[in-house]
């Protein structure tokens, strides 16, 4: 089983890069706006694209990102580390979770509620 989907990871990002860009109407610096939603939410929703193939989970990051988020890692697993997988509500995507012994990797993607049955399924969780 193979499966493959772009994705949002919800992550705590260790540096942000200082990135010379404004946006909006009045040219808001978006430095501020990224530290001020990490304030407010605990963390950040980093685009990419996962994987799971031959009992193996793998995040990477899309090119974006890698730009914002240089510090960041790519974020690879076995999924006999995974003890449960769930699908929460989210107004646009689901949310998957993923419970570890000690915490929980939450992905927001389309169709997360075929994509948490199928994982559970297969990996018997």
């Amino acid at each position: 089983m193979e499966i493959t989907k772009y994705c949002n990871i919800f992550t705590l990002p260790s540096e942000t890069a200082e990135i010379k860009l404004q946006f909006g109407l009045f040219k808001q610096d978006i430095n501020k706006n990224i530290k001020s939603y990490i304030k407010h939410h605990g963390g950040l929703w980093i685009g990419g694209k996962f994987t799971i193939s031959d009992g193996r989970f793998n995040f990477s990051m899309n090119s974006i990102n890698r730009t914002i988020h240089p510090s960041e890692s790519d974020l690879s697993f076995s999924m006999s580390e995974v003890k449960s997988v769930w699908r929460d509500f989210g107004w646009i995507s689901g949310i998957l979770n993923f419970e570890f012994e000690d915490k929980i990797v939450k992905l927001r993607c389309f169709g997360a509620k075929s994509v948490a049955e199928t994982i559970s399924q297969e990996y018997m969780l």
